[in-house]
């Protein structure tokens, strides 16, 4: 789920506050992280104008990685009680991205969530 994202127009910075919802029917434990499959700015991508490396760069990302592969962990989205109930949704973490070309900024994120269910 999607916050309203902000634009940082000096540092050419895009905060994206995510959250996610637990759509399992499992309760879910820390560690929780999403990882980006792809990223990229789909109207550049289309056009031919970029290659999808050359489109955003992420500049937060908990494994230091900046393009596919960032990840970013959730656990501390979790709240006091440390587990997400089904249907049940995070606070919201903020992916800081950097944009090539902000004025044709239609992006497309992919992520894979991973986390502990107890007794598997």
């Amino acid at each position: 789920m999607l916050d309203p994202s902000r634009f940082d127009a000096e540092h050419n910075e895009l905060i994206l506050p995510v959250r996610l919802r637990n759509t399992s029917t499992d309760t879910l434990f820390a560690p929780i992280v999403a990882t980006l499959t792809s990223i990229v700015d789909t109207m550049l991508l289309r056009g031919g104008y970029a290659r999808e490396a050359d489109v955003v760069t992420i500049l937060n990302a908990a494994n230091g990685k900046r393009g596919a592969g960032a990840s970013f962990d959730f656990s501390d989205a979790l709240g006091t009680m440390g587990y997400l109930e089904p249907g049940a949704v995070t606070a919201a973490v903020e992916l800081r991205l950097r944009l090539s070309a902000p004025t044709a900024s239609a992006l497309g994120l992919r992520l894979l969530v991973t986390a502990q269910v107890r007794g598997h």
